[in-house]
């Protein structure tokens, strides 16, 4: 009710956002977050957005160099974002405009970019858009459009974006 947000239990990467690497056992206050609306969190990060549309980061997606983001930071560009989804070593927010942005590992396509390459910053997901749900996992990808579809994308060896293959 206070706009703040809470995080414990393990913190080798900076996930708690409370500027260290020591693991809590109980909640902490995420450091310099205020009017927080809502929160997600993957492996090793977190990610939150203020009440009037910011998207912020804290600790590392996987082989990345979020290691110095022991606390949280504005991510550029991310401004009226309405909601986000945290998969394992990936982060996808959707806007006001209903567009998707992502950043992260993108091994399996999770990214939606058409190429296996990382993002170190947050990028728009190409042919996105009316999205209105966004949910991420282990290097897959998810949307809601308007209409009522369902696109997905990225890792499928276990049939994860239901195309009916396992590829």
């Amino acid at each position: 009710s206070d706009g703040k947000a809470w995080a414990w239990g393990n913190n080798g990467q900076g996930q708690l956002g409370d500027g260290t690497q020591t693991d809590k056992s109980s909640p902490k206050p995420v450091r310099n977050l205020s009017s927080v609306r809502a929160v997600a969190g993957g492996y090793w990060h977190r990610q939150a957005i203020l009440a009037d549309g910011p998207a912020w980061a804290w600790g590392q997606l996987d082989g990345w160099s979020w290691s110095n983001w022991l606390q949280p930071v504005q991510l550029a560009g991310l401004t009226n974002v309405t909601a986000m989804a945290a998969g394992f070593t990936h982060a996808l927010f959707l806007t006001q405009d209903c567009a998707v942005t992502a950043l992260g590992r993108n091994l399996d396509g999770e990214l939606g970019l058409g190429s296996p390459s990382d993002s170190f910053g947050p990028v728009r997901v190409p042919d996105m858009a009316g999205v209105t749900v966004v949910a991420a996992g282990n290097g897959f990808s998810t949307a809601v459009q308007a209409d009522g579809s369902l696109r997905a994308w990225g890792y499928n060896t276990n049939g994860q974006i239901g195309n009916g293959k396992t590829d």
